[in-house]
C-alpha cells in the first residue's frame, strides 16, 4: 500500500514555521520565564502602624522565584486606594527572620521509607534556616501533638526529628488548624506551614471539619506549602489549602522525590520580598483589600487578599447587653448600658432594630431606652455595634420578644408638656388648647379626655386635643384623664392634676410653695410667718459645651409674698441639693427641698434652672414621700446618674450625687421633721 506524499506547499510551509521559532527563540528575553507572573501576598506585619510590611513572592510563567526587583516594580493599594511604597527588600537581605511550622504526618502509612525519607529532608530544612529564624516541629496521627516548640537551635531541633515514629490513623484537618494557630501566634512578622501527608484524613478523630480547617487557613495571613507524598495524597484538599492560605501545594510521588520538593520550598521562602508601605494619617484598624502588581518589563502579575491590619496590642471592641439576654421578654421600658472592653476609645456606638437605626451615642455611656411601646409585639432582633477611634469595630445581636402594653400617654400644653401623677399640680390660665401625644404598638382609634370623671370630649384622629376654658369648666383644682385605646383594644390612661384660673397672660407653672426653715424664721414677724417664693433670674443661653460648662446656673433669690392665712403650716426644707460644675467640681448654687415636688429643668417655672448642653426643659422631679426623697427621670432617656448609674427614678440617700449635664447635684437630708 503506498502512502501520500505531502505537497511541496505544506513541506515548505512547515520549514518556515520551525525557522520563525527557532529565530523567535533565540531573541534577547524570549524563553518559557516570559509571560505572566505570579504575585502571592504572603502576610502583613503591622508593628509599625501605620507603616505596614507585606511579604510577597513572585516567580515566572515556571513557577521559578523572580530576584533582584527594584522598588519602581512594586505598587500597592488597600481598598482600591494607591499607598506609597517606602522600601523594598528581600527578606534575606533585610535579615527578618521566618517562623515556620514543620508539620509532619507520622500516622501508620508513614512507616518505613516514607518516614525515614521525611526525616532527612527535614533534617536538611533546618539546617538552611538563618540564625534569626524560628521552626517548631508538629507531628500529627490519630491526634495532633507538638514535638518542638518554637527555637532557633537547631541540634534541639534534630533531635526532635530523630524521635519520630509512625503509627496510627490522620488527623489532618486538626493538624491544619493546630499549625495555623500556632504560626499566627509566633512573634516574627514572617510566617509559614510546611505540611508533609501521604493520605486524607482518616479515622473520624478529627474535631475541626473539612470545610472549618481551610477557613482557619485562610484567615490568620500564613502560607501553607503543602507536599503531598505517595499516590494517594489528598490532592484536592492540599490544592485548596495551600491556594486559599496563598501557599504552594507541590508532590512527591514517591519518597525520593522529597528533597528537590523541600529545596523549592527553601527557595520561595528565601526568595521573598518585603514591601514596605504607609496606610497615612487617620488608618482605621480592621480589614482591608490589599493588593500588589509587580512589574518586570512587559510582563506583569497582580495578587491580594483581605488582610486584618492593627498596631500591635491592638483587641478590637467586645460588647455585650447585660440587661438583655437572648429570647428574653420585655414588657417595661428597660435601660441598655453596654459593657464594652476595648483597648482604644469608643466613638461610635449605634443600636438598630429590625436592622433600622434607633438610636446613636458617641459619648459614654452609650446607652438607650428600650421601650416596648415603640414596637409591634412579638419577635424582634436588637444589633449593638461600636467603633472604637481606628475605626475597629465590635457587635452583638440580640433576639428578644416585646409584649404586647396599653399606649402611653403624655399632655402637652402650648408651653411645654404637663407633668403627669398626683404629685404634680399645674396651673392654666385663660383658654388652653391641649394635645394627647400617644405613643402606641397600634394604629390610635381614640383618645378620650375626662374632666374631674366627667366625660368631656373624644377624638378619633390626631391631632387629640381638647380645650379648657375655666369660664365654662369653672376654676380652681381639676383633675384631666386622658385615656387612648388602641386597634389591638389596648388602653392606656395618664392623669393630670390642674388648677384652672381666670387670669389672662399668666404661664402654666407648677406651684410650689417651698422654703427654708433658716430663711423662714429670717422673716417671722409678730404678726405672722412670711410666705416665701423662689424666684430665678434669667439663663443664659450657651452656644458651645464649653460655655455651658463654664456658666454657672443663676442665682436664687428670696423675695416676701403674702402673710400665710392665720394656722396655716408652710413647706420647711428637709433636704437641699448644692450644685457644682462637673468638669472642675467648683460650688455654684443651693437649693432646699421641702414636701412639695421639687423640678429641675432649662424652662422657667422650674424650681432649680440649669443652662447648658443635655439639661431638657423639664429633665427630672424629685419629691417627698414617706419621709423619703423619690427622683423620676421626666425625660425617660436614662440620661440621669445617680452614683454613676443611669436611672429612670430611685430613692435618694444621703450623700448621693445626681449628675445631670454639665453639673453634679448632692443631694443631703436636713435635721428636722420629716
Amino acid at each position: 500500500m503506498s502512502r501520500l506524499r505531502p505537497p511541496r506547499l505544506a513541506i515548505a510551509t512547515a520549514w518556515a514555521l520551525s525557522l520563525l521559532a527557532l529565530a523567535t527563540a533565540l531573541l534577547p528575553g524570549s524563553g518559557a520565564a516570559q509571560g505572566p507572573l505570579t504575585v502571592q501576598l504572603l502576610g502583613v506585619d503591622a508593628s509599625s502602624f501605620p507603616v505596614i510590611t507585606a511579604t510577597v513572592s513572585v516567580a515566572d510563567a515556571t513557577g521559578v522565584p523572580v530576584r533582584d526587583l527594584p522598588a519602581e516594580s512594586f505598587r500597592l493599594t488597600a481598598d482600591g486606594r494607591p499607598l506609597p511604597v517606602l522600601q523594598v527588600r528581600t527578606a534575606l537581605d533585610a535579615g527578618v527572620g521566618i517562623a515556620v511550622v514543620l508539620a509532619v504526618d507520622v500516622s501508620g502509612s508513614m512507616q518505613g521509607d516514607p518516614l525515614a525519607k521525611a526525616k532527612e529532608v527535614a533534617r536538611n530544612f533546618v539546617a538552611r534556616l538563618s540564625p534569626a529564624d524560628r521552626a517548631m516541629l508538629l507531628v500529627f496521627s490519630d491526634g495532633v501533638s507538638v514535638a518542638q516548640p518554637f527555637t532557633a537551635n537547631k541540634d534541639v531541633l534534630y533531635q526532635a526529628i530523630d524521635r519520630l515514629q509512625a503509627g496510627g490513623n490522620t488527623a489532618l484537618y486538626d493538624a491544619v488548624v493546630t499549625a495555623v494557630e500556632s504560626a499566627a501566634a509566633a512573634d516574627l512578622p514572617r510566617r509559614a506551614v510546611v505540611l508533609l501527608s501521604d493520605g486524607a484524613d482518616f479515622g473520624g478523630l478529627s474535631r475541626a471539619s473539612r470545610d472549618g480547617s481551610l477557613a482557619a487557613a485562610a484567615g490568620r495571613g500564613v502560607p501553607f506549602f503543602t507536599v503531598g507524598l505517595g499516590p494517594q495524597p489528598d490532592r484536592d484538599y492540599l490544592s485548596q489549602l495551600a491556594a486559599r492560605s496563598q501557599g504552594r501545594a507541590m508532590w512527591a510521588p514517591t519518597p525520593a522525590d522529597l528533597p528537590p520538593v523541600f529545596d523549592e520550598v527553601h527557595a520561595l521562602l528565601r526568595s521573598q520580598y518585603l514591601v514596605q508601605a504607609d496606610l497615612g494619617q487617620g488608618a482605621r484598624a480592621g480589614g482591608y483589600d490589599l493588593r500588589v502588581e509587580v512589574v518586570r518589563g512587559t510582563d506583569r502579575g497582580q495578587g491580594g487578599r483581605t488582610v486584618e491590619v492593627a498596631p500591635p496590642g491592638y483587641r478590637p471592641p467586645q460588647v455585650s447587653l447585660p440587661a438583655l439576654s437572648q429570647g428574653s421578654r420585655v414588657a417595661e421600658p428597660l435601660l441598655l448600658v453596654p459593657s464594652i472592653a476595648a483597648s482604644r476609645r469608643i466613638v461610635l456606638a449605634r443600636y438598630l432594630l429590625d436592622g433600622q437605626e434607633v438610636a446613636r451615642a458617641d459619648s459614654p455611656p452609650f446607652q438607650h431606652l428600650l421601650d416596648p411601646v415603640t414596637a409591634a409585639p412579638g419577635q424582634h432582633r436588637l444589633r449593638l455595634e461600636v467603633t472604637d477611634e481606628l475605626g475597629g469595630s465590635g457587635a452583638l445581636e440580640v433576639t428578644f420578644a416585646v409584649a404586647p402594653v396599653p399606649p402611653r400617654v403624655r399632655l402637652a400644653s402650648p408651653d411645654g408638656e404637663v407633668a403627669p401623677g398626683v404629685e404634680s399640680l399645674t396651673r392654666l390660665s385663660g383658654r388652653v388648647r391641649l394635645e394627647a401625644l400617644v405613643a402606641s404598638q397600634a394604629p390610635v382609634q381614640s383618645v378620650r379626655f375626662l374632666l374631674d370623671g366627667q366625660p368631656l370630649s373624644e377624638a378619633l384622629a390626631p391631632p387629640f386635643v381638647v380645650e379648657l376654658d375655666p369660664k365654662r369648666q369653672g376654676e380652681g383644682p381639676r383633675e384631666l384623664t386622658v385615656v387612648a385605646r388602641d386597634a389591638a383594644g389596648q388602653e392606656g390612661q395618664a392623669l393630670f392634676r390642674l388648677e384652672l384660673t381666670a387670669a389672662p397672660g399668666a404661664l402654666p407653672v407648677p406651684l410650689r410653695a417651698v422654703a427654708a426653715a433658716g430663711a423662714a424664721a429670717a422673716f417671722a414677724s409678730a404678726a405672722g410667718v412670711l410666705g416665701l417664693r423662689r424666684r430665678r433670674r434669667a439663663a443664659p443661653t450657651l452656644a458651645t459645651k464649653e460655655e455651658a460648662v463654664a456658666a454657672a446656673p443663676p442665682e436664687v433669690v428670696e423675695e416676701e409674698r403674702a402673710p400665710a392665712a392665720q394656722g396655716q403650716v408652710l413647706d420647711v426644707a428637709l433636704a437641699e441639693l448644692t450644685v457644682y460644675r462637673r468638669q472642675d467640681g467648683t460650688p455654684v448654687g443651693r437649693a432646699s427641698l421641702g414636701r412639695a415636688p421639687f423640678t429641675v429643668g432649662s424652662r422657667g417655672g422650674c424650681d432649680l434652672l440649669l443652662s447648658g448642653e443635655g439639661i431638657a426643659p423639664r429633665h427630672l422631679r424629685l419629691w417627698h414621700r414617706e419621709g423619703r426623697f423619690m427622683l423620676h427621670d421626666l425625660t425617660r432617656r436614662g440620661e440621669v446618674l445617680v452614683n454613676g448609674r443611669p436611672v429612670l427614678w430611685a430613692v435618694l440617700e444621703d450623700g448621693d450625687s445626681i449628675e445631670l449635664g454639665p453639673y453634679v447635684l448632692q443631694f443631703r437630708r436636713l435635721h428636722g421633721p420629716q
